[in-house]
């Protein structure tokens, strides 16, 4: 078998670059890109622009498709923040079409950002990757790397959030079962996965409902009921305030095997 690896490689003024590999003799197919703030007394526009361009450098260099994006930052700016987003990587020709998850966690720093982290393949051949869409709305990609397969889902709450018609546990169900039928749509499952995370609002209102709904959800899609491929994902559940006002924010990331190989988590 093969076992999951990361390690810093690289630090580029404020962009910290981790590579994630599945031997000890390759390059790996996953990149995990974390950037936040200079110390330096910018404005934010220019503070998210130059974080934007060290990451499309980044991804361009690496011939890297970007698989998951997630932005924790003050939820006033997060509309300002997507169009800065899509300016510079259009300017850098990378593809916009996976929006990204917006978590507002209040920045130490006095920027309204307070980081960026992203995951993508690197040494994608395909100019043009595949997105993964629900009625038509792109929410994912899926592609084969050289180690595995990987799906990535971002933010599943927004496809059917209706803010302030529902309540929390009506939109977490609705979340869990939107995120059943893209895997099954697109050939996978939830024994797949092996991260979640959730960002809820409110969380000590209401997290003994959510942990209820999880719990009965795993079961559904066959964790938690004895199933010896049923392994629960590793999961991040903490406080998270999305952009759109909704209750429950989740991403998550599935990775299984090629032909011919087979993945250990640790």
């Amino acid at each position: 078998h093969r076992d999951l690896h990361s390690f810093p490689t690289r630090r580029s003024s404020d962009l910290m670059v981790f590579l994630m590999f599945f031997s000890t003799d390759g390059p790996g197919d996953l990149i995990f890109l974390t950037w936040t703030p200079e110390t330096e007394q910018e404005t934010d526009t220019l503070q998210i622009r130059k974080g934007y361009r060290q990451i499309a450098d980044c991804l361009l260099s690496k011939r890297a498709v970007l698989l998951h994006e997630r932005i924790y930052g003050n939820a006033r700016i997060s509309s300002s923040t997507l169009e800065l987003r899509n300016t510079v990587y259009r300017e850098n020709d990378v593809k916009t079409e996976i929006p990204p998850t917006f978590v507002e966690g209040t920045p130490c720093n006095g920027y309204a950002v307070a980081g960026i982290h992203a995951v993508a393949i690197q040494q994608y051949p395909d100019p043009e990757p595949p997105v993964v869409r629900w009625k038509n709305r792109p929410c994912g990609r899926a592609l084969r790397g050289q180690d595995a397969d990987y799906l990535a889902l971002s933010d599943v709450g927004s496809l059917v959030r209706q803010v302030g018609k529902e309540t929390p546990g009506e939109e977490t169900r609705k979340t869990f079962a939107v995120v059943e039928e893209v895997l099954n749509q697109s050939q996978w499952t939830f024994h797949d996965v092996r991260r979640t995370w959730f960002y809820l609002q409110n969380i000590l209102d209401w997290y003994n409902e959510f942990n209820q709904i999880r719990n009965t959800a795993f079961k559904h899609l066959g964790i938690l009921n004895g199933n010896p491929l049923g392994a629960i994902p590793a999961s991040t559940g903490i406080q998270g305030r999305n952009a759109d006002g909704g209750w429950c924010t989740l991403d998550l990331l599935a990775i299984r095997a090629v032909p011919g190989q087979s993945i250990e988590t640790r």
